[in-house]
């Protein structure tokens, strides 16, 4: 009997140190921000476009500024800033994640200052952010649907044929 239980806690405590270890090779952000952008990069791409789809809509009916629909759009590009800024991101796509941020925050305060201004500077003054944001989405979201792996890099020198 006393065997068996040095067996079982020696076995225990194996596991546990290899999962503890599994786990942890497991964390970086070189593996996991692909994954977790492969699924998010759709929703971020959905808020962007529901953002203009409301803006030009609001340019034919102003009174749309003052909608609860608005606030609400902006609450949620405060909670993806959210989500976002909280990521591991792998270094050589910081720069591109930070502009994203940025980008949706721009995106996110010009929505909630809507409904004190005209429906016009509201368009005007999402474009920018908006085409920002959908630049580095793409770039992001690029580089998670290869799985992690970095830019396609082509040759300097074409290749010469037969």
């Amino acid at each position: 009997m006393r065997r068996t239980m040095q067996f079982a806690a020696t076995a225990l405590t194996l596991s546990t140190l290899f999962l503890a270890h599994a786990n942890q090779a497991s964390a970086d952000a070189a593996d996991t921000y692909p994954r977790a952008m492969r699924s998010f990069a759709p929703a971020i791409h959905g808020w962007l476009g529901e953002v203009e789809d409301y803006a030009s809509a609001a340019n034919a009916k102003p009174e749309l500024l003052k909608d609860a629909a608005l606030a609400e759009l902006a609450s949620r590009g405060q909670s993806i800033v959210g989500d976002l800024a909280g990521t591991e991101v792998p270094g050589t796509y910081a720069a591109a994640h930070a502009g994203l941020i940025d980008a949706i925050a721009s995106v996110s305060a010009a929505a909630e200052a809507a409904p004190y201004g005209d429906a016009r500077a509201f368009a005007d003054s999402i474009a920018d952010p908006l085409e920002k944001a959908e630049h580095h989405l793409r770039r992001i979201r690029s580089y998670a649907l290869r799985g992690g792996r970095g830019p396609i890099e082509l040759p300097d020198q074409p290749v010469s044929g037969n």
